[in-house]
């Protein structure tokens, strides 16, 4: 079995877009519209794990939200947000149990054949949660704003450029590599923390959407 353009799509995502997917997230994207489409991306990824270009890891996790829209956005201009608002609202989605599931991230090897940045580990316990779902968000770019998922930057690529500095979940770029919008995945922040997510943002002049 040989690896084809979806195959090489998806584990450019792991390597420079995003940290970790699990294989619902993965069969949903990569898979949609055949027939079958867990059982064929189960099929592929068990391969790409015996071939050591995939680990993949048995974990508990909250069942991913439906993320269609953020929860606050601000723009450059615009008035503050009403902090404890926003964090009531990013606490009240969390109301299901976790469940096992089987995620999926690039070995070591892949990442230094892709020239990616990071490491190959598994997020730590508590940030496995958060990471799947600023996946779920890198997701949704790609199916409704496509050409914005292409300048969509993961925390490990800047992670050097901003020493001193707090370091968002992701940014998407303008077409010249400035900062066009912070992407942020808010768990379950509570008012002091969004605002000061808020009050980094402002002083850097940037546009963010916080999930």
């Amino acid at each position: 079995m040989q690896l084809d353009w979806t195959d090489y799509d998806l584990v450019y995502s792991l390597v420079f877009k995003v940290r970790i997917l699990n294989e619902d997230q993965i069969a949903g994207q990569w898979w949609a519209g055949l027939t079958h489409p867990l059982r064929k991306a189960r099929r592929k990824l068990a391969f790409m794990v015996r071939s050591r270009i995939l680990y993949s890891h048995h974990l508990l996790s909250h069942p991913i939200l439906p993320l269609d829209t953020p929860v606050s956005t601000w723009n450059v201009g615009d008035s503050d947000p009403d902090y404890s608002t926003v964090s009531a609202q990013l606490k009240r989605r969390w109301t299901k149990p976790s469940r096992p599931m089987t995620v999926y991230i690039p070995t070591r090897k892949t990442i230094h054949q892709f020239g990616g940045p990071g490491e190959s580990k598994l997020p730590i316990l508590g940030q496995q949660n958060h990471d799947l779902h600023l996946s779920q968000v890198y997701l949704w770019y790609l199916r409704a704003h496509p050409e914005q998922a292409e300048n969509w930057v993961g925390e490990e690529v800047f992670r050097g450029d901003r020493k001193g500095e707090k370091l968002p979940d992701a940014m998407i770029l303008d077409a010249v590599g400035n900062p066009k919008i912070v992407v942020e995945f808010g768990g379950t922040y509570d008012a002091m923390r969004v605002e000061a997510f808020h009050t980094d943002c402002k002083k850097r002049n940037l546009p963010y959407e916080l999930w």
